[in-house]
This record gives C-alpha cells, structure tokens and sequence, in this order.
C-alpha cells in the first residue's frame, strides 16, 4: 500500500470505530436510565468492546478488497499530483461511510429520545425541581450534553456532505472540536 491509502484507511476505520463508541455510549446510557437496574458484566463489556473496535472493519476492508484505488482522490496534471487520501467513489463514500455513520446516529437518535422522555418522567415525578429556573436550567444541561456524548452534533456533519453549506461546516467543526475533551 502506497502512503495515501493507508491514510484514507485509518481515516476511515477510526472514524467509525469512533461512532460506533458512541453507539455503545448511547446503549450503556439506556441501560442505566431507562432499564436502571441493568448491571453489565465484564463479559458484556468485553463483547460491546469487540464490536466497537471489530465492526468498522466491515465497511474498510470491503471496499480495500474490491479495489485500493477507490479509497484515494488524486488530481494529476502535467507538472504535479495533488488531491486528497481519502474514498474518491461516491457509491463507496456513502455505502462504506456515511451509511454506517448513518445508521449508528439513527440508532442514538431513538436512544436519545428514550433517555430523555425517561429524565423528564423522573423530573416530573419531582415536580418541585421542574418548575424552578435551576430545575429547567439543568435539565437542558443534561439533554445538551446526552446529545453531545451520544453524537448527535454529527448531524451538523451528515448535512455537510448533503448540502455543502458553509453554515453546517463551521457548526460541524465548533460541535465536534471539543469532543471527548
């Protein structure tokens, strides 16, 4: 493999290893708010590991094995080559990329809303909390940082690549800079 590609294949496998994290994050959430007295073994933990880290595999290697030179954009002319190391094939961007990116923020977008609707039961059943500016206050600190640790700014991504719009990619990048931070 030349340098580019192995670029564009860390790129693309730890980008989704990344997103299936979330995934996990999204998974292990529901079990602790909405399930509550769901406790994960080390077992269950070590699988969900295995997924995580296995999974983004799938979508890397299928489109490696078909043919290496989807996975680079170059742009040749007489004096110089230049592009960038990444999946030149629209087909192979949106099916081995965006479509698991896709699927996983699906995932956590149902996750979020049962989460949520279980934090606002919980609140409501306290009533006294809810109906206090600190009470609402902290409640939208808890749904803003649940989207945050599920992911959920990488809508403001999915919309890039759709639209193109510059407005989404300076929401992308401010969203996603502090991160794990």
């Amino acid at each position: 493999f030349g340098g580019c590609v192995t670029v564009s294949v860390l790129i693309h496998y730890f980008t989704l290893a990344a997103v299936m994290w979330m995934g996990a994050e999204a998974v292990l959430m529901f079990q602790k708010i909405v399930l509550v007295f769901f406790k994960p073994t080390t077992r269950y933990i070590v699988v969900l590991s295995l997924i995580c880290w296995l999974a983004p595999l799938i979508p890397v290697v299928i489109p490696l094995a078909i043919d290496r030179n989807l996975l680079v954009k170059r742009i040749e002319t007489n004096t110089s080559t230049s592009g960038y190391c990444f999946i030149n094939n629209t087909g192979t961007f949106f099916g081995a990329f965006l479509g698991p990116i896709l699927l996983v923020l699906s995932f956590n977008i149902i996750i979020f809303v049962a989460v949520i609707v279980a934090l606002v039961k919980h609140k409501l059943k306290r009533s006294k909390e809810l109906n206090t500016k600190f009470g609402t206050l902290q409640l939208m600190i808890n749904i803003a940082s649940i989207a945050f640790l599920f992911g959920l700014t990488w809508i403001f991504g999915v919309l890039t690549v759709l639209n193109a719009n510059q407005a989404f990619q300076i929401l992308f990048k401010l969203a996603n800079s502090f991160q794990g931070f």
